[in-house]
């Protein structure tokens, strides 16, 4: 099953060969339209300088600059309705629960699936 072609998502990774792995699943999955960060302040950047709001905002924790927490944390002042996915390997109860207190919709484990980023994605393209 492909998700909405007018999906549109915002992919934030610092590791280059990593964005375009994932960039390259996204599209595979039919998303519409994949706009593409190679960190944190970039990221910003272009919420800031967004006319509508992502569907999906889809992020790594680990950058250098602005972690994945701080780009949340801007998101939320401008679009608080759209769902972050951040992408990670850390997994320990403290990091969870800071991200989860921030707002974090959802995770994704490192490495990761397809067919565990088009569950998520699934999940909220429903929503829409």
């Amino acid at each position: 099953m492909t998700l909405p072609a007018a999906m549109t998502v915002l992919l934030i990774e610092d590791q280059k060969q990593s964005r375009e792995l994932v960039a390259y699943m996204l599209q595979s999955l039919g998303v519409g339209k994949v706009a593409q960060s190679p960190g944190g302040v970039d990221a910003i950047d272009q919420l800031r300088a967004a006319q509508q709001p992502f569907d999906v905002v889809l992020c790594d924790w680990m950058m250098p600059g602005v972690d994945g927490l701080g780009v949340l944390t801007e998101l939320k002042k401008r679009w608080p309705e759209t769902p972050f996915l951040m992408m990670t390997s850390r997994a320990d109860q403290a990091s969870v629960a800071e991200a989860i207190s921030a707002g974090v919709a959802g995770y994704l484990r490192k490495p990761f699936s397809m067919q565990d980023l088009q569950a998520r994605l699934m999940a909220y393209a429903r929503k829409r």
